[in-house]
């Protein structure tokens, strides 16, 4: 609980200028909310004795104070508005280039729906905590506060006996708000993971209708939806005993004032408008209390908000401030893996087994190997993306003592899952260089005989690819992604099955051009394709988590059983 006060005191701290308005704001409403009571006792007193001067003064001043009052909640609730939009856009903002600094393992451990759910829905709850409730927290005892004090002047015997009401609802929110704050956390985790399990779905509609599994998928989210309903009904319990409670006691409170005041005025001590006066007065007490609890209660739900929020800015970031971009001298650009070995926790299987690998500038070279046995786990230990057991160095520097901008700098990358964002063609095109210009995009998307791109789309370059890419094909995906790549122009080249959702002709194609460009940059490609194969310079064999052969494809072809077996595997499923 620490971590997160000092959190959002920071934020106080920081527009404290505006937490003074809202303090004067708040002083204002107070005076404002015991001014009708006055108004009211002294509008009644003075219509009962048939005083007609001191009864138009009273009512001028009601007719000041309803002009008050109206700018002051104007301006009450724009103050809170604002205070409450900017920490939700900072929060929001933060959070989000807090999950983009964050090491790869820790999106290994945690669905995307929960990321996006804190920094939609808790960052919202913490927002309200900050503006409204923040202010309701602080206003609600103030005003029973003051309005305690005009009572007493009123009638103090009978103030006494009402004031009894504020030490027992707070009694009551103490009881109920920590099993508040906990059901709040449970309901929104099983929040977070019912929004996953809608994004997953979403994304995976065309498998649902070809497998028939809509019934299977409605069930399961069926589910899910009873852990929400369960905790709902829970923090409901809790809400409507809290409040049940507090408006019990409230409601008694009324009916001991009146029955008492009624006796006081009966016997003289108290005059009518000064009952009505108590009355309204009690309202501020009562009300204040009773809406209380359930402002503590939300903000109860809205700590359990900042607890998810603030650990995630906890974890340790892969670095502190976005990389920039780093030139690397390009005349060599070697790679050395000694001894490597990696599983993903400590619990698994080492998925590496004592790699020992030398990659030797400007070489073409090819990795195999059935599924799980390694390949694509060489491509993320090269990136950084997992410490490992080793050394792997480029340029005879460990990559582990180089800074994130400096490693990356080296890579190009074509993954098997083709990374697109909603936006044009051109702009994720362009994400590979950032300051090419649409001239150069075309001239290099014509050198890689990518023109279908240019020609075949709806508005060419500017055409929408659509959320992740929907709306062009595999193949077109592909393109696109290889031609950033291209584009990047780093000295390493990583293509992991690149070339795997094209067709024959358009597969030529690009082996063409990364065959041209074979000997003006260093290129490893994770390849099931047997045309690959044979013209790598060097090809690495791999075998559950361990390389078991490296050669030429004329050297291993009729001295490596294994990879004999493996390469007549791939022809078949070429010619397939």
């Amino acid at each position: 609980m620490k971590g997160v006060q000092s959190e959002l005191l920071a934020y106080v701290k920081k527009k404290w200028l505006i937490y003074v308005l809202l303090m004067i704001s708040l002083f204002a409403g107070i005076f404002l909310d015991l001014a009708l009571p006055w108004f009211m006792m002294n509008i009644t007193d003075s219509a009962l004795i048939g005083n007609i001067g001191q009864f138009r003064f009273v009512l001028i001043i009601g007719v000041v104070l309803l002009g008050l009052t109206f700018i002051q909640n104007y301006y009450d609730v724009l103050v809170k508005n604002y205070i409450s939009s900017y920490i939700r856009n900072d929060l929001r903002v933060r959070l989000f280039n807090q999950h983009l600094k964050l090491p790869i393992s820790y999106f290994n451990k945690i669905k995307s729906g929960e990321i996006s759910s804190k920094i939609i829905n808790d960052v919202n709850v913490v927002g309200d905590l900050m503006g409204s409730t923040f202010i309701s927290l602080l206003q609600g005892p103030l005003v029973a506060l003051a309005a305690f004090i005009f009572l007493l002047k009123i009638q103090w015997q009978l103030a006494l006996v009402c004031g009894l009401i504020g030490p027992l609802i707070i009694l009551i929110g103490k009881v109920f708000g920590s099993s508040m704050r906990k059901v709040s956390g449970k309901l929104q985790e099983q929040v977070a993971h019912s929004q996953s399990y809608v994004q997953e779905t979403v994304k995976n509609i065309p498998f649902v209708r070809t497998y028939l599994l809509g019934r299977t998928v409605a069930e399961k989210f069926q589910g899910l939806t009873k852990g929400i309903f369960h905790y709902d009904i829970q923090k409901g319990k809790a809400q409507a005993a809290m409040q049940g409670s507090s408006q019990a006691i409230g409601f008694l409170t009324f009916l001991i004032a009146f029955g008492l005041g009624s006796y006081y005025v009966l016997i003289g001590d108290i005059t009518v408008g000064a009952l009505l006066a108590f009355i309204q007065l009690l309202n501020h007490v009562v009300w204040p209390f009773s809406g209380l609890a359930q402002v503590w209660g939300l903000t109860q739900e809205s700590l359990s908000a900042c607890d998810r929020i603030f650990r995630v800015f906890k974890e340790k970031r892969q670095f502190d401030t976005f990389p920039q971009k780093h030139e690397v001298g390009r005349e060599r650009s070697n790679i050395s893996m000694k001894n490597v070995s990696f599983s993903y926790n400590e619990e698994n299987k080492k998925v590496l087994s004592d790699i020992n690998l030398e990659v030797e500038e400007n070489q073409f070279v090819a990795i195999l190997g059935h599924n799980g046995s390694g390949k694509s786990t060489i491509f993320k230990l090269l990136l950084g993306f997992f410490p490992y057991l080793g050394s792997i160095e480029i340029n005879d520097k460990e990559i582990s003592k180089m800074t994130y901008t400096e490693l990356m700098s080296y890579f190009s990358f074509v993954s098997q899952d083709q990374y697109l964002f909603s936006g044009t063609v051109l702009e994720n095109i362009r994400y590979g260089n950032l300051d090419a210009k649409e001239s150069d995009i075309i001239t290099l998307l014509e050198e890689l005989k990518l023109y279908d791109l240019i020609n075949h789309l709806p508005n060419g370059l500017a055409t929408e690819v659509g959320e992740g890419g929907a709306n062009l094909s595999g193949g077109q995906r592909q393109k696109i992604s290889i031609a950033r790549a291209v584009l990047r122009n780093a000295p390493i080249f990583l293509l992991d099955e690149a070339t795997s959702a094209l067709d024959y002709q358009s597969e030529e194609q690009i082996q063409e051009v990364l065959l041209k460009f074979k000997h003006e940059r260093t290129t490893l490609v994770i390849a099931h394709k047997a045309s690959t194969i044979r013209n790598a310079d060097n090809i690495v064999v791999l075998d559950k988590g361990e390389i078991v052969a490296i050669g030429t494809h004329d050297e291993l072809i009729n001295n490596n059983t294994y990879y004999h077996n493996l390469y007549k595997e791939y022809e078949l499923v070429n010619e397939g």
